[in-house]
């Protein structure tokens, strides 16, 4: 939580959420049970990352028909959550994109299916800001692991053990030095150029990898007005006690 709140200037905040298809070579006698709807054999990998793009938390290996939605409430990840069995501070949150749903403690963009406010404009980018380390630390991995950019030839339980060591070799190497961003080289991440109010994005973004592609989580609206309320409030605080001078320009 401090980490993100120096880095990324976001308060209570415990890791960004993301998900990837890491497309696999059809497997023998697999039928259509890994092929999803993008058109290509894959198993599913969430992961949950914290402000130094260092992976946390992984679920691998769900196979790719899978509804994406089931992913996230089937996890481990979504079970102590639910039942408060995570030692997570009472104000502690998790953020991810509009796709995963919203509650107290998993805080998620306001929808773009209607004009937003400023606040709510605001709550967004500084939100988008945070969730970034997921995206950079997929990025980061792939730009390692070359593996990952064409479909894996492997057996399906070994898939799941290359996915899990890369993972962790990746934050083994974030650990190699003492810098923030360890492991991690010049022009890899994303940077902000707030004179510009743009994105100048990490060099990782110039792989167009075929091996590792998007989620995209199918997500509802439906959600309690209590974590409404929560998401409400950051959106005061981020225009108030809580603002960044940058802020009004990127948004």
């Amino acid at each position: 939580m401090q980490d993100f709140y120096t880095l990324w200037n976001f308060p209570n905040f415990c890791g960004a959420m993301d998900g990837k298809h890491i497309v696999i070579r059809c497997p023998s006698k697999s039928g259509s049970e890994l092929y999803n709807y993008k058109k290509v054999y894959s198993v599913i990998l969430l992961a949950i990352v914290v402000a130094i793009c260092k992976f946390i938390y992984i679920d691998v290996g769900i196979n790719g028909r899978v509804n994406d939605a089931l992913v996230f409430s089937k996890s481990t990840f979504n079970e102590v959550l639910q039942t408060n069995t995570l030692n997570l501070s009472t104000e502690g949150v998790f953020v991810g994109v509009d796709a995963f749903p919203l509650r107290k403690n998993k805080m998620k963009p306001y929808s773009m299916t209607r004009p937003l406010t400023i606040k709510e404009r605001t709550f967004n980018y500084r939100l988008s800001r945070a969730c970034r380390v997921s995206e950079n630390a997929f990025g980061i991995m792939l730009s390692r692991f070359r593996v990952y950019e064409n479909p894996i030839p492997l057996q399906l339980h070994k898939v799941d053990q290359l996915i899990k060591a890369t993972c962790v070799l990746r934050n083994w190497l974030s650990q190699s030095t003492t810098s923030t961003f360890s492991g991690v080289g010049d022009g890899m991440l994303d940077v902000e150029n707030w004179e510009e109010g743009r994105i100048i994005p990490g060099c990782w973004r110039q792989v167009k990898p075929e091996g590792m592609k998007n989620a995209a989580f199918i997500h509802s609206n439906n959600y309690r007005r209590n974590a409404s309320d929560v998401r409400d409030k950051y959106a005061e605080m981020f225009c108030s006690s809580e603002f960044v001078p940058w802020q009004w320009v990127m948004v």
